[in-house]
């Protein structure tokens, strides 16, 4: 069975209706999230935290910022 992929092609990240946030602690990189933005909903396209940083509310706050 092919695998199955739903994010988004380099190319589509870049449109004005993507956002993409990265979450940083003491400035390195441990989370980041997609949404693409459309008139009626939003769709969540990723989200990613590190394993080394869950369970700390990386991901909560970057679902917030995106609801914002």
């Amino acid at each position: 069975m092919p695998e199955h992929r739903h994010g988004l092609a380099l190319d589509a990240i870049f449109q004005p209706h993507i956002q993409f946030f990265v979450a940083r602690v003491d400035g390195a990189a441990v989370g980041c999230g997609g949404v693409a933005l459309f008139a009626d909903f939003a769709e969540v396209k990723r989200m990613y935290v590190r394993p080394a940083a869950r369970g700390h509310g990386i991901a909560d706050a970057l679902l917030a910022r995106m609801e914002w």
